[in-house]
């Protein structure tokens, strides 16, 4: 996580950081531009911090222990890792952490960001009651030949969007910076959406 924000705040490749093969002075760059970037989001009364249990831990475990950091957002990359997911009842414990996700959120007045990964349709494995419990749900599955670009264009659908007009769009994200971008920027040719899409709630 740290490379990838170091990527993104020093306009680095994040995967010549991974395999430290920065040079000298674009390591001292880097990491000067990643100090700055530190200073000015503590100014701002932001922080980052990372949590990586070494156990099996459940989602009330998760939010025991982040309650500590007193949190504005929680993110959690995945939620199929969390115990209890695993087996043939598994789409259920995903829905049902869905929705102690939302009850925890509003009763703590926090964003809690739970991540899942897609099925090749671009559909939520295994778990369509987490967008039913959700207060806003975005997926995206980029193509590997939007990947293979510098500026790749994703699709994102939204499923759920809870007092708001639920309609999908695009957006480019350069790869190797790991950066969200304008998707005019993903190809030359490109002047705003390049394919009418379908909304993933009417799939």
């Amino acid at each position: 996580m740290t490379s990838r924000i170091i990527a993104n705040v020093a306009d680095f490749d994040v995967t010549r950081i991974l395999q430290r093969k920065l040079a000298t002075g674009e390591k001292d760059l880097a990491f000067k531009r990643y100090a700055r970037w530190v200073k000015r989001t503590k100014a701002k009364g932001g922080r980052l911090t990372v949590h990586k249990p070494d156990e099996d831990v459940s989602i009330e475990d998760v939010f025991s222990a982040v309650s500590t950091f007193e949190c504005d957002v929680c993110i959690i990359d995945y939620v199929s890792l969390l115990s209890g997911t695993d087996g043939d009842d598994g789409w259920q414990k995903l829905g049902a952490i869905s929705r102690v996700g939302k009850i925890n959120a509003e009763k703590t007045h926090r964003v809690n960001v739970l991540l899942a990964q897609l099925s090749d349709e671009g559909k939520i494995r295994y778990a369509r009651a987490m967008t039913e419990h959700s207060t806003n749900s975005w997926t995206w599955s980029a193509s590997l030949e939007e990947r293979e670009k510098e500026v790749g264009r994703i699709k994102i659908g939204q499923p759920k969007a809870r007092n708001s007009k639920s309609f999908p769009f695009e957006q480019g994200f350069h790869w190797s910076r790991m950066k969200m971008v304008d998707v005019e920027q993903s190809s030359a040719d490109v002047g705003g959406i390049a394919t009418p899409m379908k909304n993933l709630a009417d799939v």
